[in-house]
């Protein structure tokens, strides 16, 4: 986080000097980037002039390396919101500044797929893969696969400690066609701005259908559902982005309030999807691939320029980062870190 401290915290009334010492170290390790307004007020405060003249010096070299690698990166960070500490709330922010970040998915699922993609882009030196990585093997930061429902059940109990500052929320966005929005995504939009907790719902429908068509047919053939890939690799990219791999093509889905289960489909087909399919196509997708954790596993075996490349169809907003959701993603997490 970027980090300003109020200027009274730097004066030895009610110890606040050895507060400003004790959160010295996440600025020595870069964990977090200290925002100095003033050199000159802190050289010139108590917390600096009772050192040593030696002390002092280690101090003004450190502070000004601190000043240095913020302006080296002032276009980044001025886009980063300001974390500020104020006197009356310095026990509660020295808290927050030694939690880690709490990266929450919906399951064991979309922890590994976070791993894995930081990972392969770390491997390619993205910068933001690599601030990632070397969070998590610090343990400044955690994912955490919050299992099904309970991602809000996590979230709320990290808010009450922390806040929203050292929460980030990944989910299945359950899209049925590149315009929809479902009932999930719609509750964590809702549920994460009225924290002002940060947060990212996929594109595509979920996280296999980010998995490449080479790495997705290496899968069928492993599992004996070489048939329904033949059929999958024909459909159009909208279509197989929200196809639902796991269930197949006529998988139930409350959303739907169905009866039938092939009021699914019809939703998509109203909505530009799976029109030109005749009834053997239908009848070959319609029971999908199931084994959704075997499918994650796949993803070890692609590389960062291919799941770039199996996104670059994806419509992008202007808030968003242009080199594609991937970049976009790691992009938001470890601007929360």
């Amino acid at each position: 986080m970027i980090v300003s401290i109020a200027h009274e915290l730097f004066s030895l009334e009610n110890q606040n000097h050895i507060w400003v010492e004790s959160i010295m170290s996440f600025f020595y390790e870069e964990r977090h980037i200290w925002f100095i307004e003033d050199e000159e007020k802190i050289f010139q405060s108590e917390w600096f002039l009772e050192n040593t003249p030696k002390k002092q010096q280690i101090l003004r070299e450190n502070i000004e390396k601190f000043i240095s690698h913020y302006e080296n990166g002032r276009n980044y960070y001025l886009r980063l919101p300001l974390f500020s500490v104020k006197v009356e709330d310095k026990e509660n922010a020295r808290s927050i500044l030694q939690a880690p970040l709490y990266i929450i998915g919906e399951g064991a699922s979309d922890r590994d797929f976070l791993i894995i993609l930081i990972s392969k882009f770390a491997k390619i030196k993205n910068p933001f893969a690599l601030q990632l990585e070397n969070a998590i093997q610090n343990h400044w930061a955690i994912i955490i696969g919050g299992g099904g429902n309970t991602w809000e059940k996590e979230m709320n109990n990290l808010y009450s400690k922390y806040g929203k500052n050292r929460i980030f929320i990944f989910s299945d966005s359950d899209k049925l066609y590149p315009t929809h929005e479902s009932n999930k995504q719609k509750s964590v939009e809702k549920t994460c701005q009225k924290k002002g907790v940060v947060f990212h719902t996929l594109y595509k429908r979920e996280i296999e259908n980010y998995l490449p068509l080479k790495a997705l047919k290496s899968f069928a053939n492993d599992i004996g559902k070489t048939a329904i890939y033949e059929e999958f690799e024909k459909l159009s990219t909208d279509e197989r982005d929200f196809y639902d791999l796991e269930k197949g093509l006529l998988a139930g889905n409350k959303e739907t309030d169905a009866k039938d289960r092939r009021q699914f489909l019809e939703i998509q087909q109203q909505n530009g999807l799976f029109n030109n399919l005749g009834q053997d196509q239908i009848s070959r997708l319609e029971i999908g691939f199931a084994n959704k954790s075997k499918i994650i596993s796949y993803f070890e075996d692609v590389t960062a320029n291919d799941l770039t490349e199996h996104c670059k169809h994806h419509p992008v907003l202007a808030h968003q980062n242009p080199k594609g959701e991937m970049i976009d993603l790691l992009s938001k997490i470890a601007k929360a870190l």
